[in-house]
């Protein structure tokens, strides 16, 4: 199978040409029919997914979502026929049933990068179909149309008009569906490792964010038998009473890691600080000079070591985004109540007055906003500020807080 993206190519270039014979026409004021009308009253969303496609079709093919091409041909034809026997109109609750259905019956399920493939090869598909249609428009010339023509009243002529008429506004119909359609609802309906995820019994995959959700199956992306391995994780979380997000990121073991830092600063700082001290003494061996200068260089050559330590991790070890849920209505339930702490110096009233200003800020800048006919106070808000204050520093061990500060 060719590549997709130059399928997609060809098919918005001979659409773009077909277009612009159109667009002369109309210039000239003749008439160009009902069927090259859905062209010219829609080129504007090939020329969108011009622009969206390449990002899409070039992610199948070598982004992060890789699709292998055997795999890519495999749903191009399973899409293919399916909008040809639908005549290209797409009803999404019988799509969605259908690749449900093939993958049942086929025992073959798709992973992640797979279902997020498929909008972009359904909207490929789509455009050359419409792509091939403008072909046959234009071998006829039926961009040129002249009421008077005799043969136009041909039955044959009027009942492969009609055909090519219907088929272009389902192409065009289907189009505006798919580049409205959401990747989340198509991953609800098709997705069966979604769906396993969702049926674990702690809950709590279905109330993450989607950014959330999509790490857990960049981590979950297997190559073989992505389904069989999302049911044995969520079997296994349920049989130990967990959330499943602890069978794909096990808790790590920070203390044996700090412990690991720590020593690895302590030692490279020593043997840094050795290295230099035996070089300043003129390699005259390890003598008393050499064990104070080494004592002395520990220090600055412990902060050369943790900056350069510290780099070192900041390029080997890909940080990972704090895992966050996802409320209805942005609403924070009573479980998960959270107070923001401002812990500082209340040396003054000015400066007390000036922080509980910034916090009122912080939280009117959070707050849930009521919705229609609803008064703001009779929403929760579950999420609360506070300003935790000490007075300054004192040479007396017992000094009194300023009655400013105070008032």
């Amino acid at each position: 199978m060719k590549s997709v993206y130059n399928i997609f190519r060809k098919s918005v270039k001979d659409i773009t040409r077909y277009y612009m014979l159109l667009v002369e026409e109309t210039k000239s004021e003749r008439l160009v029919g009902s069927t090259n009308e859905w062209v010219l009253d829609n080129y504007y969303m090939i020329s969108e997914q011009e622009k969206v496609l390449k990002v899409e079709l070039k992610g199948v093919e070598r982004g992060r979502w890789r699709v292998e091409r055997g795999r890519v041909e495999v749903m191009w034809n399973l899409l293919e026929g399916y909008l040809r026997k639908s005549h290209h109109q797409i009803d999404k609750a019988l799509f969605f049933r259908y690749l449900s259905q093939v993958q049942v019956s086929q025992k073959d399920y798709m992973n992640y990068p797979e279902v997020c493939a498929l909008l972009p090869l359904v909207k490929t598909i789509l455009i050359s179909e419409l792509a091939e249609l403008c072909r046959q428009l234009e071998a006829s010339k039926a961009y040129h149309y002249t009421p008077t023509d005799k043969s136009l009243a041909d039955k044959a002529y009027l009942d492969e008009a009609a055909r090519q008429n219907l088929q272009m506004m389902n192409i065009f119909n289907s189009l505006k569906k798919m580049t409205k359609l959401p990747v989340a609802e198509l991953l609800d309906a098709v997705s069966f490792s979604e769906k396993a995820l969702k049926s674990e019994k702690a809950g709590m995959y279905d109330q993450m964010q989607d950014k959330t959700k999509e790490d857990y199956r960049a981590e979950n992306g297997k190559p073989l038998s992505e389904y069989e391995l999302v049911k044995a994780l969520v079997k296994k979380a349920d049989a130990k009473g967990e959330h499943v997000g602890w069978q794909l990121f096990p808790p790590k073991a920070w203390g044996a890691r700090a412990r690991s830092y720590v020593w690895i600063v302590v030692l490279a700082s020593m043997l840094l600080a050795l290295l230099f001290a035996t070089a300043a003494t003129y390699g005259g061996g390890f003598t008393w000079a050499t064990a104070v200068l080494t004592v002395l260089l520990w220090v600055p050559m412990s902060q050369v070591v943790i900056d350069l330590f510290n780099w070192l991790l900041g390029k080997l070890h890909k940080p990972r985004g704090t895992f966050k849920l996802k409320f209805k209505d942005g609403l924070i339930p009573d479980e998960y109540a959270t107070m923001v702490i401002m812990p500082t110096i209340l040396k003054n009233k000015e400066k007390t007055v000036e922080l509980l200003e910034q916090l009122e800020v912080y939280y009117l800048s959070n707050i849930n906003r009521a919705s229609e006919g609803q008064r703001l106070e009779s929403r929760r808000q579950n999420l609360y500020y506070t300003l935790i204050g000490d007075a300054a520093a004192y040479k007396e061990a017992d000094a009194p807080v300023s009655p400013r500060s105070r008032s």
